[in-house]
């Protein structure tokens, strides 16, 4: 969401025309799942992810990450959990950890969550710093 944002803020959304009608390729549905989630629809996102996955046995990082957005941006939490796990276990992916950490800040499971905090996350799709959280834990 927050590439989307960026893309947004540079007005790629207002100069270009991302109406592309009758394309069934996986590009294309990628695209068009990405569009849904700017757009906030992310339950024809998840369709569309589901169609892609089913139609092309596509089971890529890039489309399981798309779907792990579109399962929170649509509230259904448990769901992207199962989504992260799969991750994990199909991909054995380690970076999905960070994710699964994520969620357990969310909920304010601190000590769950450092298990799983145990190497810097390195992937590129996330890239943030936090500053002073340390502090603000001991203040509270």
């Amino acid at each position: 969401r927050y590439y989307v944002d960026i893309l947004k803020g540079l007005g790629i959304f207002s100069k270009a025309d991302m109406k592309i009608s009758g394309k069934t390729t996986p590009s294309y549905l990628r695209t068009k799942a990405l569009i849904d989630l700017h757009f906030n629809s992310p339950d024809e996102a998840i369709k569309t992810l589901e169609y892609l996955q089913s139609e092309y046995k596509l089971e890529d990082k890039y489309t399981m990450y798309l779907m792990v957005a579109a399962l929170l941006e649509a509230g259904r939490y448990n769901d992207a959990s199962i989504q992260i796990s799969l991750i994990k276990a199909i991909l054995n992916d380690q970076d999905a950890d960070f994710l699964i950490a994520i969620q357990l800040i969310e909920e304010l499971k601190i000590s769950s969550a450092k298990q799983f905090l145990i190497q810097p996350y390195l992937d590129s799709l996330i890239d943030f710093k936090i500053v002073g959280f340390e502090e603000y834990l001991e203040s509270l």
